[in-house]
């Protein structure tokens, strides 16, 4: 029950269940009291999410006192936000037309992720006990997500970059992605340790399914004697190139975005491109004329695998060794890269044993889930992402072998059950299924291995003459303001995230501070690196 008051100072305050939510004499003093204790005067956030508010005293005090800052309100019932007295666009409540998830995905960009700060009203917590932890939980995941994005960026940025440039020039022949024989169910195949337990299911009904594996559990597949029909590849360093080692010999099909890592074209695998909306990709695979499939990046290659197989097939998808958790001191299924590259490094005073319950303390020493399975914050991340996923397409899901890190609304089906599925299905038809899967890129034809690198070159010039541009206008007009057009910024954030944010942050403040000395190193570094990649064309 809900009860709007009028306090001795002639303000609103509202009593829920018996119990007031704000102050009987003075809640907007209050408001600011509260304020004082959770967020220092020292402290700049760039956004602020208010969990728990009432009537809108708090997002009221926030708005006036950080005036630079996103002001985003979680009301924890319909019936609070309709009391409002504080009008603030940002706002969601449980019976709102989006999920919390969405809501906050829309309104919290990665930028915003590094100077975030989130304060809970004590009273609704208490009130709305579980509405309170539902919220903290999504938010808590939303942060882990886009910082872990922040960091990949930071680390792989000018990596991607350099691959981008590298895959284009020299992978000759490109194939189109066609959709996946419609009677077959599909195999998503993890690294993880319970892939190992579908051993004999896998060869059993080797005709009936169509398989996509990670690049990790190629090790496995091939100790099996499985080819997969699709390997799905997007991870930029050196281990993924080693994970593809054992099939470098078969003409099987390879899904990837440009900047995953170098020198798949030293192997016989048939090549898919796929679009990913970063600047130093889309720029390049534009010049082709040639359509491909646009995937976002999404911070994990089984969810790139897994968008892949929702949109080439309506049948099944069976998830198998995603286990988002190790077995033990077991990270991925055996025999795998890993384990053998440990192997070879181990000796009598290091031995393999020791050095993997080592790695597995200092890399997931998180104890999770009703089977005890650790687990860690890249892996949390991971299953983050497939439980945010809608329910309609975890419909269409299975999950075979449930790991210790469950991921909510997926349906888990029984080895039994699968096999009875699998034994009323015809096999595919190989020849078709061959054709289907891969067909070279004829239309428009693909271009030279001479015509791409004059693409790349013309490419790269475009890129260093608009971060010249730029840079002359900001020194001109002695403003930060022409670094933070789109088509420069973005460069900026894959070259130098941290300089990036510092750019956001001036942008946020709506201020033109101007650092010359700045500006002149900033711009010097990443024509540095620009020019490095022009430089390396004729050379590889």
């Amino acid at each position: 029950m809900i009860e709007i008051k009028d306090t001795d100072k002639g303000v609103r305050s509202i009593i829920i269940n018996g119990r007031r939510l704000h102050s009987a004499y003075d809640p907007e003093k209050e408001a600011i009291k509260f304020t004082d204790t959770q967020i220092p005067s020292s402290r700049s956030p760039n956004a602020i999410i208010v969990l728990g508010e009432g009537l809108g005293y708090l997002s009221k005090t926030l708005k006036i006192r950080f005036e630079h800052a996103k002001i985003i309100s979680i009301f924890y019932s319909k019936s609070l936000f309709s009391h409002t007295l504080f009008d603030n666009t940002l706002s969601w409540y449980p019976e709102s037309n989006t999920t919390l998830s969405d809501f906050i995905d829309e309104n919290i960009d990665e930028f915003e992720c590094e100077g975030l700060t989130i304060i809970e009203w004590p009273v609704s917590a208490a009130l709305f006990p579980e509405i309170s932890k539902m919220s903290k939980d999504t938010i808590s995941r939303f942060v882990r997500t886009k910082s872990g994005s922040i960091r990949t960026t930071k680390a792989m940025g000018k990596l991607w970059i350099r691959n981008s440039v590298s895959n284009f020039i020299n992978i000759d022949d490109v194939f189109e992605l066609k959709p996946f024989p419609q009677n077959a169910p599909i195999i998503l195949a993890g690294s993880g340790p319970t892939l190992s337990k579908a051993r004999d299911l896998i060869r059993c009904n080797r005709e009936k399914i169509v398989i996509i594996a990670l690049p990790s559990a190629l090790e496995f597949f091939k100790s099996i004697d499985i080819i997969p029909d699709m390997i799905v590849l997007t991870d930029p360093g050196y281990y993924s190139f080693v994970h593809l080692e054992p099939m470098k010999d078969i003409r099987t099909t390879v899904c990837m975005p440009i900047s995953a890592t170098r020198g798949i074209w030293k192997f016989k695998f048939k090549t898919v491109f796929i679009a990913q909306p970063h600047f130093f990709e889309t720029d390049l695979l534009s010049e082709l004329g040639m359509k491909f499939p646009i995937i976002p990046p999404l911070g994990t290659v089984a969810a790139t695998a897994l968008h892949i197989a929702l949109n080439l097939s309506s049948q099944k998808i069976i998830c198998i060794g995603l286990d988002f958790a190790y077995d033990d001191i077991i990270s991925h299924v055996r025999p795998n890269a890993f384990e053998k590259i440990l192997d070879y490094e181990s000796n009598r005073i290091s031995p393999l044993y020791g050095t993997t319950y080592r790695r597995t303390m200092h890399f997931a020493g998180i104890k999770k889930g009703a089977y005890g399975g650790r687990t860690s914050i890249p892996l949390e991340i991971y299953a983050d992402w497939f439980n945010n996923l809608s329910l309609e397409i975890k419909a269409r899901i299975w999950q075979l072998f449930p790991p210790a890190q469950r991921v909510n609304k997926i349906q888990n089906i029984e080895e039994r059950d699968l096999r009875a599925f699998l034994n009323n299905l015809t096999p595919i038809d190989t020849d078709m299924q061959s054709s289907e899967l891969g067909k070279k890129a004829s239309v428009p034809p693909y271009p030279s291995r001479c015509d791409r690198m004059k693409i790349t070159y013309n490419v790269i010039t475009n890129w260093e003459n608009q971060i010249s541009d730029a840079v002359d206008c900001a020194l001109k007009t002695k403003s930060v303001k022409p670094l933070l057009q789109n088509s420069v910024l973005e460069k900026i954030y894959f070259y130098s995230t941290s300089e990036y944010v510092e750019l956001k942050k001036l942008e946020n403040m709506k201020t033109n501070l101007y650092n010359e000395e700045k500006i002149n190193s900033l711009s010097q570094n990443i024509l540095e690196f620009i020019k490095s990649l022009g430089s390396k064309i004729s050379g590889e």
